[in-house]
């Protein structure tokens, strides 16, 4: 690959990474509008293996299926991921996705940012050498960690400031979410909010950090 700069966005599901990364980009688009910013998912290419099959089968579209239908069909998928990860020792997505960058982006855009909004797996965990925070520090990249929080919990844990952390769905992503932690480059929480005002305060803060830590050009001051 390029120039690229690649941004992982790790935690458990229902914290917000999606929102984050296109919160992000809209930032980027703004303060860096000559460089270009392109939001991936390891998943996009697992739903390319499975959609054929599941609308055989169930008739669910995992592009378009509605929150109840994809919580039934995510044991299936959750299934098929890890048979795919354990035979290439963690590397299948990674892989699909560095050829995906390659052929798709890197000839076409100079100096991209790729953001990928569903880091989920450590080395530390699956013991596999070359897992998905390997393949992001290999290519020069930045693993931040996300966490967010309730002020009425539910469906949370509480610790002593009070805030009612949002819980992992099972223990695989639980382990590999504690992980994550300790290891991103950067790691923040945001509260429950629809206000995007506020939302947008923790993004800034992030582009401020990678621009004080040199891994992107802001605006010349």
């Amino acid at each position: 690959m390029n120039k690229s700069l690649i941004i992982g966005i790790g935690s458990h599901t229902k914290v917000g990474k999606t929102t984050f990364a296109n919160l992000f980009k809209e930032l980027l688009s703004a303060e860096l509008p000559d460089r270009e910013v392109v939001i991936l998912s390891f998943a996009t290419q697992l739903r390319k293996e499975l959609n054929h099959w599941t609308i055989k089968e169930y008739n669910i579209d995992l592009y378009s299926c509605p929150p109840e239908e994809k919580e039934l069909i995510r044991p299936i998928m959750a299934g098929h991921g890890k048979i795919k990860r354990f035979f290439s020792k963690g590397t299948h997505y990674t892989e699909l996705l560095e050829h995906k960058i390659k052929t798709d982006y890197d000839i076409e855009h100079d100096n991209p940012i790729y953001i990928i909004d569903d880091f989920r797996y450590c080395s530390k965990v699956s013991g596999y050498e070359n897992d998905e925070d390997v393949w992001i520090k290999k290519n020069g990249g930045v693993t931040v960690y996300l966490d967010r929080y309730d002020t009425i919990p539910e469906n949370s844990y509480f610790d002593f400031t009070n805030k009612g952390y949002i819980t992992p769905a099972n223990d695989d992503e639980r382990e590999n979410s504690y992980v994550i932690k300790q290891c991103a480059d950067y790691k923040l929480e945001w509260p429950t909010t629809n206000n995007k005002q506020e939302r947008m305060k923790y993004v800034v803060e992030f582009y401020e950090w990678l621009r004080y830590n040199h891994y992107i050009d802001g605006k010349t001051q």
